[in-house]
């Protein structure tokens, strides 16, 4: 589920800020004619708080947040997760193409999220 909740923050960040940034580039085609690219470059930062469950985390620390849910205690940990992509553009405008990569990675974060939770709900789903 973590997965696919990354995946769906990376067609996001790249509808929202793919397209900034690219760099025309002349290139080789197959055909040996040049050509003309954008070439697209990005990484991210994204912060995730994640739960540790019980007393997994010791840390010397009294004053470490233990949060109480159902009899149980977690414990939250920060994990910085980097989420990058690179793209090629060429025959199209660099902000048309970043947006329809966006959207497909988006409907395949949504389709890994679904098949995932359904293996949690329905165990028999979960064996391929």
């Amino acid at each position: 589920v973590l997965l696919a909740l990354l995946v769906i923050t990376e067609g996001f960040l790249i509808i929202r800020n793919g397209r900034k940034g690219t760099s025309p580039r002349l290139v080789k085609s197959k055909r040996g004619q040049t050509i003309g690219i954008h070439e697209s470059k990005r990484i991210w930062m994204v912060p995730v708080f994640l739960l540790i469950p019980g007393e997994a985390l010791q840390l010397p620390l009294e004053w470490w947040p233990m949060i109480p849910i159902g009899g149980e205690t977690y414990s939250l940990i920060l994990v910085p997760f980097s989420i990058g992509f690179h793209q090629r553009i060429q025959g199209t405008l660099p902000k048309e193409a970043t947006a329809l990569l966006g959207q497909r990675i988006s409907v395949f974060g949504i389709l890994l999220l679904l098949i995932s939770s359904a293996g949690y709900w329905y165990p028999l789903a979960a064996v391929g």
